[in-house]
């Protein structure tokens, strides 16, 4: 899985983008964050672990997708979006060709 420059949340492209320091409603720095106003995902470009970058990605990408399916609950609850994402992105790494082109019987 590579780190797109952009990604499709229902109708909505939204940019990937690099950063650092970006703090929560806490003032916590975070490893990434959605920004629904202005279609943008933020990644810390400090990740150097790939699939670490990969797995923060995909957490963002769940907030978004329960924020426009109208769970606005379920976008909020960490807990879940985190089982999901870890989740997730075990399937895809133990199952390398899963969504390859390639015909499997």
């Amino acid at each position: 899985m590579n780190i797109p420059e952009t990604v499709k949340i229902g109708w909505r492209n939204y940019l990937v983008a690099a950063c650092t320091n970006r703090k929560d409603a806490l003032e916590e720095v975070v490893a990434g964050e959605i920004d629904y106003d202005n279609h943008i995902i933020y990644l810390d470009e400090t990740i150097v672990q790939p699939h670490q970058k990969q797995l923060t990605l995909l957490h963002e990408i769940i907030h978004g997708i329960f924020q426009y399916q109208g769970h606005t609950e379920w976008r909020k609850n960490e807990e879940l979006i985190e089982a999901i994402s870890e989740g997730l992105m075990q399937v895809i790494l133990d199952n390398p060709k899963l969504f390859t082109e390639e015909e499997t019987v």
